[in-house]
């Protein structure tokens, strides 16, 4: 996908990603602002319609040339001098490229490089997954609990009520 001949060709200075196969442009906080569809279609993101502020004068620019914006989309991007560098994710540790390392740069695929989750080398990587899902096991293990607590409760409350039930049968 080109995001990058997007970014280029509309000059755009905002955080220009790829997520979920479309184009999203916004900021550190709010990243999806404008969102754009492989089929070069162009929304606003739920902020809703920002046309009064500086970036309504993007989105109109993208909106005026749907052709010329499909061409972009399906352009193969160009990068030089790409170096790798290493993320995670629930599948384990894997590398990836870029020209640019670190936030609010983006990979050359457009994955926006937060951080805490990206990399110079796999051990790094690695150590940070380890962390993450000790935390979520640990987190997981939590919920269990209390839902298990939940359902305890819940088993006596229907105990209570059967009992109430029966007697009202005599």
């Amino acid at each position: 996908m080109g995001w990058k001949s997007v970014k280029e060709y509309y000059q755009i200075k905002h955080i220009v990603q790829v997520v979920d196969g479309n184009i999203l442009i916004g900021s550190e906080y709010v990243p999806n602002i404008i969102k754009i569809t492989k089929d070069a279609d162009v929304e606003w993101g739920p902020i809703g319609d920002l046309k009064e502020h500086s970036i309504g004068q993007l989105y109109t620019h993208l909106t005026s040339n749907k052709t010329k914006l499909k061409e972009l989309i399906d352009t193969k991007d160009e990068f030089v001098d790409s170096k790798i560098i290493y993320s995670f994710n629930l599948n384990g540790v894997y590398d990836t490229l870029t020209e640019k390392v670190g936030f609010p740069n983006v990979t050359n695929d457009g994955e926006l490089q937060y951080g805490d989750m990206f990399f110079d080398n796999p051990q790094d990587a690695k150590k940070c997954l380890k962390s993450s899902l000790n935390d979520m096991a640990y987190y997981n293990e939590r919920e269990i609990n209390r839902i298990e607590h939940e359902l305890i409760s819940k088993k006596l409350e229907l105990t209570r009520f059967n009992n109430l039930l029966s007697g009202l049968n005599d």
